[in-house]
């Protein structure tokens, strides 16, 4: 149960991340298709390319740390597998009698 919710925890938050990405991704273009001149003249571009490159860097390091989330939760699972082959065997065996 609680791996279950766990799972869709991070699911959600890597949906979530990429949506950030997508939308900072749409800034960045749009600052640079408006910009008039020379880019680094302009200090409100300036300003946005350094808040995606900080929203990038936090995000790659969620990223890191959901897939070490998900490798968790997979052996978690996995540690599950004998006992649920038991216990299906069991449960064939006993209906058969």
């Amino acid at each position: 149960m609680q791996l279950d919710e766990e799972h869709e925890t991070l699911i959600l938050t890597q949906y979530d991340n990429q949506r950030k990405m997508r939308d900072t991704e749409a800034t960045i273009l749009k600052v640079l298709k408006e910009a008039k001149g020379d880019i680094l003249d302009d200090e409100n571009a300036i300003n946005i390319l350094n808040s995606s490159q900080q929203l990038s860097e936090e995000i790659a390091i969620k990223q890191v740390e959901a897939e070490q989330t998900e490798q968790r939760l997979n052996q978690a699972r996995q540690s599950y597998k004998p006992i649920a082959e038991h216990s299906a065997m069991l449960f064939f065996l006993a209906s058969k009698l």
